[in-house]
């Protein structure tokens, strides 16, 4: 058997058995393992039967799960006459490409508040639940507000990055070649077609030029730096680095060593208490 239908076979094989276990349930499609761990504990923290009438079903990436819903592109198997919804990292969409996001599919897409789900743990009134007294609480809050100019910087120069180059994969996927080798090429021998491919890709939105993406860099600085303390830690940092490089070290160092997934576990029922996590518990009856 070649390997791409191995692959194949095992896709097959593993939406069959999703299927099974989401018969007869609401589903909630995420993107990835992690994001089903962290939900299922929240769900299981509101009810304990929670898992005879809701599955979580990972699909493997944002796009995904967004195009599930949006073109009706449901994984083999899945059933399509229960309530199906999504929740999805904001990743580098801005406000109107989330909006429309959610707009394409009739509301069924949930999209995290931050960069990712694990900026919600930043969140004040997460963390807060795990640390024992006031001055651990303090701590903790004084040394966020510490480094938050900086991290708040990071996630800017990344943001700006990230997203230009989200719009080159975008432009180099629909390219001729690049992902189907089977289409053509222009003729490598003509210099001319070969500058007229290489201005297409360049008009379509692969512009590298260092002048506008300073300017994008220094609106979204000027923008994102004015805002409130807590409202930067949720929308504007990169929430897998802060929650892995600064979280989680300061609750080891006030409330108790472990590692960073038994903190995803232990935080996430309290994530019930933020957007969009406590719509989705009381979209499922949670």
């Amino acid at each position: 058997m070649r390997l791409d239908q191995a692959l194949g076979a095992a896709r097959v094989k593993y939406w069959q058995g999703e299927g099974q276990r989401a018969r007869g349930k609401s589903v909630i499609l995420v993107e990835g393992e992690d994001d089903q761990v962290v939900l299922e504990t929240l769900f299981s923290s509101r009810h304990s039967t929670w898992a005879t009438r809701i599955a979580v079903v990972p699909c493997g990436g944002r796009e995904k799960v967004r195009r599930a819903l949006a073109e009706g592109r449901l994984p083999e198997n899945l059933p399509s006459n229960r309530l199906i919804i999504g929740l999805v990292d904001r990743d580098t969409w801005d406000a109107g490409e989330q909006r429309t996001a959610v707009a394409l599919t009739a509301g069924q897409l949930f999209v995290t508040r931050g960069w990712c789900l694990e900026n919600a743990f930043l969140d004040h009134r997460v963390w807060g639940t795990v640390v024992p007294d006031r001055e651990s609480e303090v701590a903790i809050h004084d040394a966020l507000d510490e480094g938050l100019a900086d991290q708040v910087a990071a996630g800017v120069w990344r943001w700006t990055l990230q997203r230009k180059r989200d719009q080159m994969n975008q432009v180099l996927n629909g390219l001729p070649g690049f992902r189907d080798p089977s289409t053509p090429l222009p003729d490598l021998d003509d210099a001319g077609a070969v500058q007229r491919a290489l201005a297409a890709l360049h008009g379509a939105g692969a512009d590298l030029e260092p002048a506008p993406l300073a300017r994008v860099v220094v609106e979204t600085w000027q923008q994102w730096r004015h805002l409130p303390g807590e409202n930067q830690w949720r929308d504007c940092v990169d929430g897998k680095e802060a929650f892995r490089g600064t979280l989680v070290p300061l609750l080891n160092q006030t409330v108790r060593g472990q590692g960073e997934d038994s903190w995803r576990l232990d935080l996430a029922p309290a994530l019930r208490q933020v957007e969009p996590f406590n719509e989705i518990c009381a979209l499922l009856g949670l």
